[in-house]
């Protein structure tokens, strides 16, 4: 199970990407715009089609995991009920 979810990020490519800001940390809060970056990161149809590849992997592998323990789990209560009569 945590090999699927660590090939499951892997597939998704999860990262936060850094915020504009200037070089100093001392400067937290008084950012001018000449220090910030305005340019918007584009992200890459690719990289989307990869992401919601890897989110959808990512349900359906949860999906499975679900089903197969509630079908066990009611597999057993009835099986337990039935030898009880």
């Amino acid at each position: 199970m945590a090999g699927l979810a660590l090939i499951a990020l892997l597939i998704v490519a999860w990262r936060k990407p850094a915020r504009p800001g200037p070089n100093s940390p001392r400067n937290v809060g008084e950012w001018t715009d000449e220090e910030v970056d305005h340019e918007a990161v584009v992200v890459s149809p690719r990289q989307k089609a990869l992401e919601t590849a890897g989110l959808g992997a990512i349900a359906i592998f949860g999906g499975i995991m679900i089903a197969i323990v509630v079908s066990v789990s009611i597999a057993w209560i009835v099986t337990n009920f039935l030898n009880r009569l």
